[in-house]
């Protein structure tokens, strides 16, 4: 009865053990999902921004240096 209760207890580990391996196998791939929408995202943002028209840029005068055009930056989480 003994070696009965430890068999059925070490299949029940085992099982345990699967799942819990099954379950962050499923964790891996829904952040490598996630990680790869987030990397299309900002790519594709990142397009967008140079497909804006820009003009040259202009100053009064020829001489005095023209404002330095500030970037956009967006924060992604990775």
């Amino acid at each position: 009865a003994l070696l009965v209760l430890k068999a059925l207890l070490a299949l029940l580990e085992k099982k345990e053990r699967e799942e819990q391996e099954e379950n962050q196998e499923l964790l891996d791939q829904t952040d490598l999902q996630e990680k790869e929408e987030l990397l299309v995202t900002v790519v594709s943002l990142v397009r967008m921004v140079w497909l804006v028209p820009r003009g040259p840029l202009e100053s009064v005068d020829p001489l005095e240096p023209a404002a330095p055009r500030v970037p956009l930056v967006t924060r992604a989480v990775l």
